[in-house]
């Protein structure tokens, strides 16, 4: 059977408002041409086990998942999209969110350890700390932990350069919206969906040792989010006027949105 066809790839970088952006997906495609997959580090099972019929009917894929899944839903001609984060804070988002989410796979193991940061790292346990942006773009995340190097890196490059068609980073994560809603000719949001989840019960706490593991855990990610940086200030400079005067209506009315309805809430 032919697999000549096209699909819409978001690559769900962990800490780097994927919530948002799905729920700016779910708007977009019909629930029958879109799949959210989960379990990236043990293989997005969950899109495996979906009969074949089923997943050759996908047009759009998203969430944590590494570059090549397109293969897995028979698709010829993928356009992947991410936001990406500086790496540091990314890393800091992400063993603060582990440490308050009981159903995360890592959870106990992250509670046990009284070392934080220090004591994960001597374990080799935690895979993301490793330059979790350029594994998933190269598709190497059961590389071994601390195994992440230049060849990774070329190849996460190669692939950023080639397959990424929408690019977008954190500091402008209203304008990858934007600039999404534009790429599916559908319309822009009135106001973004804030996830905001409520006050944590753990908090995280970084030594100087914990800040020079994380630096030194993620050189690659650094070049990485530099190269995203550069492309997608070359994707959005043709029309760069545009996106910013649409880009300040949405995040106008997101702000107006919110105050509302923290002023409501407060009432309540």
């Amino acid at each position: 059977m032919s697999t000549s066809k096209s699909c819409f790839v978001y690559m769900h970088i962990p800490k780097a408002g994927g919530l948002t952006v799905h729920s700016v997906l779910e708007k977009i495609y019909p629930r029958n041409k879109r799949f959210a997959t989960k379990g990236m580090w043990h293989g997005n099972q969950d899109l495996l086990s979906t009969g074949e019929e089923d997943r050759r009917a996908i047009q759009c894929l998203h969430g944590h998942l590494s570059f090549g899944i397109h293969d897995r839903i028979m698709c010829e001609y993928p356009a992947y999209s991410a936001v990406f984060r500086e790496p540091i804070s990314r890393v800091k988002s992400a063993y603060y969110n582990i440490l308050n989410d009981p159903t995360h796979f890592l959870y106990s193991n992250f509670k046990s350890y009284a070392k934080g940061i220090s004591g994960i790292h001597e374990t080799k346990i935690w895979k993301g700390l490793d330059n979790c942006q350029v594994r998933m773009l190269s598709n190497t995340l059961n590389l071994p932990y601390g195994e992440i190097g230049e060849v990774q890196f070329q190849q996460a490059k190669l692939v950023l350069e080639k397959h990424f068609k929408l690019i977008g980073t954190m500091p402008n994560i209203d304008m990858f919206i934007v600039r999404l809603c534009q790429y599916h000719n559908f319309p822009i949001p009135k106001y973004r969906i804030l996830h905001r989840s409520g006050k944590a019960s753990v908090t995280a706490n970084y030594s100087d040792s914990d800040e020079l593991i994380i630096a030194d855990m993620n050189k690659w990610d650094v070049k990485i989010y530099r190269l995203a940086l550069e492309l997608e200030e070359l994707q959005i400079s043709k029309q760069l006027s545009e996106l910013k005067e649409l880009t300040a209506a949405y995040r106008k009315n997101t702000d107006w949105w919110w105050n509302i309805k923290s002023i409501l809430s407060k009432r309540g």
